[in-house]
């Protein structure tokens, strides 16, 4: 939970974060993305889709306990045929040593259009001369707004995305690009994160600490669960494993379960609603809506999709799952990413504690 500490100072100090207020700057491309280095984490990998040849700009902003003139880091943009790296270090730069922080930036690299891996690391070196732990937040903007979209949430999400980042339950490889499709395994991956800190008793438990747990034959015991390997034919995923054993996938048929197809409306609802029945604790219900395309649902799907939308925060009233404009629930369109983090963000506050 360090890390979220010093969100709020990110926010107020770094005025070109992407959950600023809008103003009249460049278009955000990738991220922000915001982690923790420390001695078992020391590099971050995310994809950045660019449509067409843009000049962009990035921006890597820092902020330790320890001595912020010990951070060197390199940072490297590849895709097929493409390869550029840079590497610095904050000796020289401009510090403010009453609170350990360190900004960086890059104005001038040209990128064809192109599907780009984004790697951000440090030298473990760093934690043997600092025990302290490094947080920092990237992102990658266009010098240019004309035709570009910015990889922000939607308006409506941006609250409940900056609380997941926040509680720590948002994991590093669903920190960007949030409008886009959400993929099967990393829906499971979210769900059971939900899963985990309800059956473990550990509300506060943080995302390193259930990575580690799924690893524990003893976890699974603790819990009654039988730890489980390779149930799928297509992926040994520990998330996937860990959420079958749970009862909350069954996969596509014949043993596969199909990790990288992307999610649609009712196998959301499907997910959400088996992991609210897995709980022991109370879940807020309400009055479940009626939808006018009900008649598309599929069969196996019917009693999730009324179940799971009268789920209710304990908050705010607010529908765990809500259906789309003009009554519709669209039950076989994709769901997204952002749609994905809240409405398990939701489904944590539907959870009594």
């Amino acid at each position: 939970m360090r890390l979220f500490v010093v969100v709020i100072l990110f926010f107020t100090l770094f005025t070109t974060s992407a959950y600023a207020a809008k103003s009249a700057r460049p278009v955000i491309l990738g991220g922000p993305v915001i982690s923790t280095f420390d001695k078992d984490y020391t590099s971050i990998e995310y994809t950045l889709d660019l449509s067409r040849k843009t000049d962009i700009g990035f921006t890597l902003f820092f902020h330790t306990s320890g001595n912020p003139t010990d951070i060197t880091w390199d940072i490297t943009f590849y895709a097929q045929n493409f390869f550029r790296q840079f590497s610095d270090s904050s000796d020289g730069l401009e510090e403010n040593m009453s609170i350990n922080e360190v900004a960086w930036n890059k104005d001038s690299l040209s990128l064809p259009a192109g599907n780009y891996s984004v790697k951000i690391s440090v030298p473990e070196s760093l934690f043997i001369k600092n025990s302290q732990p490094v947080d920092f937040l990237f992102e990658v903007v266009s010098n240019s707004t004309t035709g570009l979209t910015a990889d922000r949430p939607s308006e409506w999400a941006e609250a409940e995305i900056n609380a997941a980042i926040d509680s720590g339950v948002l994991p590093n490889d669903l920190k960007s690009n949030f409008t886009s499709n959400i993929t099967r395994a990393e829906f499971a991956k979210l769900i059971s994160y939900y899963t985990i800190k309800n059956i473990s008793g550990a509300p506060g438990a943080s995302i390193t600490a259930m990575d580690e747990w799924l690893n524990d034959p003893n976890f699974y015991r603790l819990c009654g669960l039988e730890k489980r390997s390779y149930v799928f034919s297509d992926t040994n995923d520990k998330y996937v494993n860990f959420a079958y054993s749970v009862g909350i996938i069954s996969g596509v048929g014949d043993g596969v379960f199909n990790p990288n197809g992307l999610i649609t409306r009712e196998q959301a609802a499907i997910m959400l609603a088996r992991a609210a029945k897995s709980t022991n604790k109370g879940i807020n219900l309400g009055d479940s809506p009626s939808f006018v395309d009900s008649a598309q649902f599929s069969p196996w799907a019917q009693e999730h999709i009324s179940y799971i939308t009268s789920v209710k925060t304990y908050d705010t009233g607010d529908a765990v799952m809500a259906g789309e404009d003009g009554g519709r629930f669209s039950p076989h369109k994709n769901y997204t990413r952002e749609q994905g983090v809240v409405t398990v963000m939701r489904l944590m506050r539907a959870t009594a504690q």
